[in-house]
């Protein structure tokens, strides 16, 4: 509140324990998660990853903490499908070729 004399009193500055929470271009938001840009708004689109925050002009930025966050709450690996018949990394048996038809020429 002003003491009449025309003067502001000083703001303080945020504590030095508070952290700036920056903004994310997509490009960073890409680097950082390694996801493409099409996964990014697919996941977005199912309500599995944050949303990105309008700041005018058609811009969008996402807030580093939210991104950190969805790092660090996803799991470290995405689960691989099960392996059907054989050993892991194992490929599966080739299809013998029909009878009566050649194979490519010069493809031996």
């Amino acid at each position: 509140m002003p003491d009449g004399s025309g003067y502001l009193p000083e703001i303080e500055p945020p504590p030095a324990s508070a952290k700036p929470d920056p903004f994310l271009r997509v490009r960073e938001v890409m680097a950082s998660t390694g996801l493409g840009r099409s996964s990014i708004y697919r996941r977005i689109a199912a309500g599995t990853f944050p949303a990105p925050k309008q700041i005018g002009g058609g811009q969008v930025r996402w807030r580093f903490s939210e991104v950190e966050g969805w790092k660090d709450a996803k799991p470290s690996a995405e689960p691989k499908p099960p392996v059907v018949g054989g050993q892991a990394g194992e490929l599966p048996p080739t299809a013998p070729r029909r009878p009566g038809r050649p194979g490519r020429p010069g493809r031996g």
